[in-house]
């Protein structure tokens, strides 16, 4: 099977083939008598691909042993009249977890002849939820949610990594803006506008969805926080890029769809199509009059399709030149390249971007699955949202990931009487119909038919940016083997609590005490370490940074602060030697 994609057609309707008009490589042929998928024509046939069998379960491969004559009767009919096409198995799908993704999925199931099942049957299920409790119980079906994948992807916890791993690897971790953390690292930020009192900061509540709370500061003093609600000034700070990319005059930043299809090995697709979010205001440099113009600084569609200036996508503009307030990635990426840029030059930094971020990640999302299924080969894989902005160089910067990115196809009309009306997006159906739809066949594929895709070749839509090995960020193994300790030690998962007493127990391995450090001194730097913090157990973020304290107490003449990875690394190969 050919698993490149063709080069583009000079025809706008060519590059971008309608929704109905997917290649036939995974399409279901039916029975003009019983409109039922011929399942077992394939398997019969001599001439069909070794490929196509991973497309079926074992109750199909079971099938070929009954009514074998009637099944031989039907190929050699079909073989001579040379008129069928090779079948594909029919993938059911469970909806009974689906929300606002439903109708997107059976406009797919309708397509593509697979079958709606509920309950727990199915071969893949959607859920529009995270389902961290119920995990198991669909242990023997393909589900979309990694454990955990949610609070990854949270704004804040995204916020504690990244900055960590950008002191360690500051070379490497330059594509997200200087994020600070409030109120843990409030001194910070205070010190940061001492050194430039006008510096404009972009603040976000740490749980926030949709542009909620969103607010341009210039100061410590215009921080959304209330002394009488304390768990609602949990933010998240970051600079603010002055420089947007404009088209059109106008800011917008991009929501891409990744897939990851397999932790163990690590398994990861960007694909092509994706969202241009616009403003709804021509871009000007933030000044007093403006910086509370969000629809001239923010992209978030939930604000602005609220501005009498926001123009709905019609069908016309999936394929051609346009002005609309959403548009495809396709388009967007021909408006960049007549804007001057290189388009290959920003898509592999992109890449890029999203191959650090998720080999960062992954130590993390493999431990809570093996946490969560022992020793099973639970299926799972998982579709992210990416939101990126580009600066007027060109330059990619990482806003944040979202674990749930909405797949629902509707948008809010409003008609002449001044009401609202929801409609089908054509945008919206188009794209997200092809990420889904691309995503199911490539989860049907078994994990050795996926790595032999290979990376940078495409399959459909989706392009492999990680397949299994990712050997350039073998540098952040040492994260990996602390995060083998913390598993020692609190003996849970991830996200679950470490108190004081199981900590000390790293007091009980050679070489964690001297006249420096002794037994006593770990229940202090717990404390120490979560005194700014309103939990009472440690995190895993926690438990670094402990470990960071112990190398400087333990050989603080070999401990640089500006350089901890020698120290640290020590440190941490000499506990994985007694593990």
């Amino acid at each position: 099977m050919d698993l490149s994609v063709q080069p583009w057609a000079t025809n706008k309707k060519d590059q971008f083939p309608e929704f109905n008009g997917f290649g036939s490589d995974d399409s279901v042929d039916y029975s003009e008598q019983n409109k039922q998928p011929l399942k077992n024509y394939n398997l019969l046939n001599k001439d069909i691909d070794e490929d196509s069998k991973d497309d079926y379960d074992d109750e199909d491969l079971k099938s070929l042993g009954q009514n074998t004559e009637q099944s031989v009767s039907q190929a050699s009919s079909s073989s001579s009249q040379n008129q069928r096409k090779k079948k594909k198995i029919v993938i059911k799908v469970n909806t009974s977890k689906s929300r606002s993704e439903l109708k997107l999925l059976r406009i797919l199931i309708d397509k593509n002849g697979w079958k709606e099942t509920f309950g727990y049957e199915g071969k893949i299920l959607w859920s529009g939820l995270s389902m961290n409790g119920e995990q198991l119980a669909y242990d023997e079906i393909c589900v979309n949610r990694y454990p955990q994948m949610e609070e990854l992807a949270h704004k804040k916890t995204t916020g504690y990594f990244l900055n960590l791993f950008r002191e360690y690897f500051p070379e490497h971790f330059d594509f997200f803006p200087k994020t600070f953390l409030i109120p843990e690292q409030m001194d910070e930020l205070k010190q940061e506008y001492k050194k430039n009192s006008k510096k404009l900061c972009i603040a976000k509540p740490s749980s926030g969805c949709q542009g909620d709370g969103i607010k341009l500061i210039e100061g410590i003093k215009d921080l959304p926080i209330s002394s009488y609600t304390p768990h609602a000034n949990q933010l998240v700070v970051q600079e603010y890029i002055n420089n947007p990319m404009l088209i059109q005059g106008k800011k917008f930043d991009l929501r891409l769809y990744v897939l990851i299809s397999s932790l163990d090995p690590l398994i990861v697709y960007l694909h092509d199509e994706g969202l241009a979010r616009f403003c709804t205001e021509p871009y000007e440099k933030p000044s007093k009059t403006n910086i509370n113009n969000s629809y001239m600084h923010l992209t978030n569609y939930s604000l602005n399709k609220n501005n009498p200036n926001f123009k709905l996508p019609t069908e016309e503009d999936l394929y051609q030149d346009n002005d609309a307030s959403k548009r495809t990635m396709q388009v967007t990426w021909e408006q960049i390249v007549k804007a001057g840029y290189d388009k290959e030059e920003i898509l592999g930094n992109i890449e890029d971007l999203i191959c650090k971020f998720l080999a960062s990640m992954h130590p993390y999302l493999l431990y809570n699955y093996q946490c969560v299924f022992n020793k099973k080969q639970a299926k799972r894989f998982h579709v992210l949202g990416f939101d990126i902005l580009l600066d007027d160089k060109g330059k990619p910067w990482f806003l944040e990931v979202n674990a749930n990115p909405s797949f629902n196809i509707e948008h809010e009309v409003y008609q002449p009487d001044g009401k609202k009306k929801v409609e089908q997006s054509p945008l919206d159906k188009y794209v997200k119909c092809r990420v889904v739809e691309d995503a199911i066949f490539i989860v049907n594929k078994k994990i050795e038919k996926q790595l032999e895709i290979g990376r940078d070749n495409h399959f459909r839509g989706f392009k492999q940016i990680i397949s299994g090995d990712f050997e350039e960020y073998k540098i952040m193994d040492m994260f990996s083997d602390i995060l083998k300790i913390y598993g020692k030690l609190s003996g849970f998962k991830f996200n679950s609590a470490l108190t004081s007493s199981k900590f000390s127990k790293l007091a009980a391995y050679q070489g964690m005490q001297n006249d420096k450090v002794i037994k006593n001194d770990y229940d202090l730097i717990f404390k120490k370490v979560l005194q700014n913090s309103q939990e009472q157990a440690m995190s895993f973020y926690d438990f670094i940074r402990s470990i960071e304290i112990l190398a400087q107490r333990l050989n603080p003449q070999n401990f640089d602060p500006k350089n901890k990875l020698p120290s640290v690394s020590q440190l941490v190969n000499n506990l994985i030697r007694q593990l």
